[in-house]
């Protein structure tokens, strides 16, 4: 049911509301690695970084999934 919802209406609230449809969508992925990726996260645990960004400490805490890395990589395939 959630999928279907966040298939419906996400993009009226991209529309409306940019920074909130960015969170929506960050919640979403980390729900989903969650499901799909519980056990191994459990056993190596998440690992934390702080740094400095644009005058504000950052805290990335990294669930070891590399969403994002494979995500990135796909978009420079795909703009090759």
């Amino acid at each position: 049911m959630s999928y279907y919802i966040l298939d419906q209406k996400y993009p009226r609230l991209l529309k409306r509301d940019l920074v909130l449809a960015a969170r929506a969508a960050a919640l979403a992925i980390t729900a989903e690695v969650g499901r799909t990726e519980g056990e191994t996260i459990k056993q190596l645990g998440l690992y934390k970084a702080i740094f400095p960004f644009l005058g504000s400490e950052v805290i990335l805490e990294s669930d070891r999934s590399e969403i994002w890395i494979s995500l990135i990589a796909q978009a420079m395939r795909s703009n090759c």
